[in-house]
């Protein structure tokens, strides 16, 4: 699953982040996020957009490993706490918490090797 997850990534506009797969099982991906030049604000800090895209496609990921590589759905809506700055690479944790008929709910949390950066919750649209 984790091979076909980042041939599907590698596919995708999300590729110019550089995340890699590092892990996929039932419910849960792990992406590792490297802090490359264009994802530095001033002050050499990773954006935030980079830990809110970074918890998007963990997330959206993470349903696939539930519903298939195909699976269409969609985010509807994210929500994330900053909690601290992060200057260097770092690892996007994601699982599924609730998997329903129409809504899928995931949460995902970005962290560096010395504390959390982000947590997120986010929440998708199946389509068929």
């Amino acid at each position: 699953m984790q091979r076909d997850l980042q041939e599907l990534l590698e596919t995708t506009n999300f590729a110019t982040f550089g995340f890699r797969v590092v892990h996929a099982d039932e419910a849960r991906v792990r992406l590792h996020v490297p802090a490359q030049v264009s994802h530095l604000r001033p002050g050499e800090i990773v954006a935030g957009y980079v830990l809110v895209a970074a918890a998007d496609v963990a997330v959206w990921l993470a349903i696939k490993t539930l519903l298939g590589v195909e699976d269409r759905s969609v985010t509807i809506d994210l929500h994330t706490s900053f909690l601290a700055a992060g200057a260097s690479d770092f690892h996007c944790d994601a699982r599924i918490v609730h998997c329903g008929r129409r809504i899928v709910t995931g949460v995902a949390t970005a962290s560096d090797d010395a504390r959390d950066l982000a947590v997120h919750r986010v929440s998708y649209a199946r389509r068929e």
